[in-house]
């Protein structure tokens, strides 16, 4: 029998097993390769601090509100699952057993997913032969950092800042290069990720407990463009307030707390 991991309490986690129902019409089952963790969403939802531990989102007002009835465990977390196709149900097209896939579905040991759902979200088909389950992980992330990019609409020639150096602050530094920066900055407290950030083609770093970085900023220039916060660090999102020009652009990107 397959299992799954549930978070059943505030700081707790439990290995549970789960049956697998006969695939439907439609529905594709794969056997788990690898599934990362989000560092922002669920370990705040591991620690009880996320909003949505006990609130859900309004949609319409964008605004989170209190929660209806109800309790938030036991709860599924995850969202960056890749597999191995190893059944397909009737009237399924374009997987077969082996194809690899890539899913935004919480830890477990199988997944079971209807394409045309999937569709929805983005998801076309199998990945290619040629790509590494290591490297079809960072897929929903990626499209996360794509996202704070997208809101930053960076012109060519944009002095570009990014706060936070984790997997998500690095990729949104790639990008940035890709959209047109000439100048980017990048800013976290551990020397190894600054060091990733310029192998990545970060013009320069700063160390935040060592240099005023918004002064930094307005003292050798009129500030950035654009500043993009991944840490989910309100001391940084100040920062990047501080760090831009008059008019300049802050992209709260990171998960906040409380």
């Amino acid at each position: 029998m397959p299992t799954e991991l549930l978070l059943t309490g505030k700081r707790k986690l439990e290995i549970v097993p789960y049956e697998e129902k006969p695939l439907s019409r439609g529905e594709v089952r794969a056997q788990a390769l690898i599934s990362a963790i989000s560092h922002g969403t669920e370990i705040s939802l591991y620690r009880g601090s996320s909003a949505f531990h006990d609130k859900v989102f309004d949609p319409q007002l964008r605004l989170f509100t209190d929660a209806a009835t109800g309790t938030t465990y036991p709860a599924r977390l995850g969202y960056e699952w890749v597999g191995q196709v190893i059944d397909v149900g009737e009237d399924v097209s374009g997987y077969g057993p082996g194809d690899l896939v890539h899913l935004p579905l919480p830890h477990g040991q199988t997944r079971t997913f209807a394409p045309a759902e999937m569709a929805g979200l983005g998801i076309a088909g199998p990945l290619p032969d040629n790509l590494a389950p290591e490297q079809a992980i960072f897929l929903s992330t990626i499209s996360i950092a794509l996202q704070a990019i997208h809101d930053a609409h960076i012109k060519v020639g944009d002095h570009v800042i990014v706060f936070g150096l984790g997997v998500l602050g690095l990729l949104t530094v790639q990008l940035a290069r890709t959209s047109g920066a000439a100048l980017i900055d990048a800013v976290d407290p551990l020397a190894n990720r600054r060091q990733l950030a310029r192998s990545f083609g970060a013009t320069r770093t700063f160390d935040p407990s060592e240099t005023d970085i918004g002064l930094a900023l307005k003292t050798d220039g009129k500030g950035a463009d654009v500043a993009i916060e991944f840490s989910g660090s309100y001391a940084a999102l100040h920062q990047a307030i501080r760090s831009v020009r008059m008019a300049g652009l802050v992209v709260a990107a990171g998960f906040y707390q409380d």
